[in-house]
């Protein structure tokens, strides 16, 4: 299997540099358009079955080692990621992902933050759109999205990532984007609720990046003036609309004596429209958009930023 794998990893970390594109114009057309795929799903579907029969194998213990080290050296989370963009190979690549993460979640998320280009392909992926396929696969892409981010922003790694890379401005951009986007349908009737929503994930991310660490070791959310301007431009209704939900829900879940959280103050969106509000730039913004209801209900919990605003 360790052979297998060697090669299999070897020949996809080929292709996908594009080692082997031939130079003659119509031949290099044949290649990109049928071999290429081709190639890539069969060597994709055979680390897949090799994953399988290793997971197996191990009964419940880790991959082995040298075979997680062939996986990382040759970039494959990377080249999974980037397969995405093919719609005819998106299950195929989720399921290997998917694999790599239930197994080996931290080495995978590791593996992702270190190149600058499975970030950007991440973010990049976001903003994808997904209408040819049917709505279960984007459903679940966009889960495994949401999951994968907010695993990487609850390590630190997607923080670390965006600052090292230099990459905030298109962080922030694919994070909005995602939240504008949410339109799938809910299958159960607790997804209805505002924190179950992929939109609170994308929202906990975005906080993390703008998150800071203070001398005393505590943790502040600083929202710079160019930063708080953007957000506010692209996310400010869908913050506010994300505010007055969870008020609502609050309300009627009180109204019919139904278990739910009652402290909501600590909802990524509550925290970051208190953070954007504290600019005057962007509060103007919120104010041309009828922000102020949103403010209100959290200054009505006492929160000093909704007040001063």
């Amino acid at each position: 299997r360790r052979a297998a794998l060697s090669l299999i990893s070897l020949f996809l970390d080929c292709i996908s540099r594009k080692i082997f594109i031939p130079k003659d114009e119509l031949k290099q057309t044949e290649y990109e358009t049928l071999l290429f795929p081709l190639v890539r799903y069969r060597f994709l579907e055979a680390a897949k079955d090799i994953l399988h029969d290793e997971v197996k194998a191990a009964k419940n213990q880790a991959i082995d080692d040298d075979i997680l080290a062939i996986l990382v050296h040759f970039e494959i989370p990377r080249i999974c990621l980037d397969a995405w963009k093919d719609p005819a190979i998106i299950d195929l690549s989720c399921e290997v992902l998917t694999i790599l993460l239930d197994e080996e979640q931290e080495e995978i998320l590791l593996a992702l933050s270190n190149s600058m280009e499975s970030i950007l392909t991440l973010f990049d992926l976001l903003k994808m759109d997904l209408g040819p396929q049917s709505i279960v696969q984007a459903t679940d892409v966009h889960r495994f999205l949401s999951s994968t981010l907010e695993a990487l922003a609850n390590s630190g790694a997607l923080a670390k990532a965006v600052e090292k890379f230099d990459i905030r401005s298109s962080a922030i951009d694919a994070l909005a984007c995602a939240c504008l986007n949410e339109n799938l349908p809910s299958d159960e009737d607790e997804e209805e609720l505002t924190s179950n929503k992929l939109s609170t994930g994308y929202m906990k991310c975005l906080v993390d990046l703008c998150t800071r660490q203070l001398e005393d070791g505590q943790t502040e959310l600083q929202v710079g003036p160019i930063d708080a301007v953007c957000i506010a431009e692209k996310l400010g209704k869908k913050l506010c609309e994300m505010v007055i939900s969870r008020f609502l829900e609050r309300a009627r879940m009180h109204r019919y004596e139904i278990d739910g959280p009652d402290n909501i103050m600590g909802a990524p969106d509550i925290a970051m429209l208190c953070a954007i509000s504290k600019h005057e730039s962007a509060l103007h913004i919120l104010r041309s958009i009828g922000g102020f209801h949103a403010l209100a209900q959290i200054a009505g919990e006492g929160e000093l930023a909704a007040i001063d605003a």
